[in-house]
């Protein structure tokens, strides 16, 4: 409401979608119908951008995969942990989505929840 200068009134709720986290972010998402938007926004956002659902339901995104190195600090206390310095940290690994449209990329938590939202609507 606030970046957008959207009215709560104008905002239904049709149903929450799936929780992000990540480290020490939490973001609670909801799919949603807005009604009356004239396009506005505050400073704090650059530009806004539409794009068609039936582009959407077309065009798969375009999907990379990272890994999560552990990078531990020089004062580590690898002496009380098993292995000490040999310790197998766990393999992580992160999904990254990317949708391009129009010159623009659309990726992050934006992509992700676009695409869990797209699932949502065709199911």
């Amino acid at each position: 409401c606030e970046e957008l200068l959207i009215e709560k009134g104008n905002i239904e709720v049709i149903e929450p979608l799936s929780i992000l986290v990540r480290h020490s972010l939490i973001v609670f998402p909801f799919l949603a119908r807005i009604s009356n938007y004239q396009g506005t926004y505050n400073e704090e956002v650059k530009e806004i951008i539409t794009i068609p659902l039936s582009y959407l339901q077309y065009f798969a995104p375009k999907e990379y995969n990272s890994e999560w190195i552990v990078n531990t600090s020089n004062d580590f206390p690898y002496d009380k942990i098993s292995n000490e310095k040999n310790y197998q940290w766990p393999r992580q690994f992160e999904n990254h989505i990317f949708y391009e449209y129009n010159g623009y990329t659309i990726w992050g938590y934006t992509a992700k929840i676009l695409n869990y939202a797209l699932k949502r609507i065709h199911s």
